[in-house]
């Protein structure tokens, strides 16, 4: 446990220094360019307010130790419910960080690259709570591996996606800089409320 915490940490610190350092630089360039500051501002905030609302009503850890209160079935259902949700807003987010790997790419290669490594850092921590989640929750191993294999291919389906439809709307700077500012608002909110503090 200790050494997952330190990992866990890195990851945190990986995804913040990337954040601050590659994608705001270039967010803050782009809303300059395209006098788009209001736009920066709330797609930003609606990151953080989103991510913000499905980790109260979909968390991926436990807190506290009230579930003793419950009964053994009671905490096996919630823990079921808790991963089958939980991994598939995993496999969702995980999709949508795929299409940002693209589009960072679009922009530069130090940007995508960049997106990458904190998309790396931060999908390791959200395997290591969906892989303790769903054991508990008693999963049969086809269920658990079927998930599994969707979480993996998810980032690569989103790649793809971008490169498909790189001529349509997402090669718009329009939607880039939305996209942009969604990403690093979410990404900030995972890393300081949910990866640094476990």
């Amino acid at each position: 446990k200790k050494h997952f915490n330190v990992i866990l940490g890195f990851a945190g610190g990986i995804m913040l220094s990337v954040i601050s350092f590659e994608v705001i630089p270039e967010i803050i360039e782009m809303a300059n360019k395209l006098e788009k500051v209001n736009l920066v501002s709330s797609v930003f905030l609606f990151g953080i307010l989103l991510f913000h609302i499905l980790s109260h009503y979909f968390p991926l850890h436990e807190h506290g130790h009230h579930e003793e209160e419950h009964t053994h079935e009671h905490k096996q259902h919630h823990h079921k419910g808790l991963g089958i949700y939980g991994s598939i807003l995993i496999i969702i987010h995980s999709f949508i960080d795929g299409l940002g790997i693209g589009i960072g790419f679009s922009i530069s290669p130090t940007l995508g690259f960049a997106i990458a490594i904190a998309v790396l850092a931060h999908n390791f921590s959200d395997g290591i709570n969906t892989v303790s989640t769903l054991l508990h929750g008693h999963y049969k191993n086809w269920k658990m591996n079927l998930l599994f294999i969707l979480a993996i291919a998810a980032p690569a389906l989103g790649i793809y996606f971008s490169q498909i439809f790189q001529n349509t709307f997402l090669n718009s700077e329009k939607f880039i800089l939305a996209y942009l500012c969604f990403f690093a608002g979410s990404i900030l909110y995972l890393a300081i409320s949910d990866i640094l503090p476990h």
